[in-house]
């Protein structure tokens, strides 16, 4: 078993992970309102933290 530890699968051909986007970068907002609580929303989780 510790022998298959090293080895990574093969990923299926035409399944690449997509690349976050900014929403900020992608409405070209070039200053980020502090009180525009709706838009902000978006970005952040439940506890306040940066959703990643």
């Amino acid at each position: 078993m510790s022998e298959d530890r090293g080895e990574k699968r093969p990923r299926p051909r035409g399944k690449r992970p997509r690349r976050k986007v900014c929403d900020f970068c992608v409405s070209k907002i070039e200053y980020i309102d502090y009180k525009d609580v709706n838009r902000l929303r978006r970005s952040i989780n439940e506890r306040g933290k940066p959703a990643v």
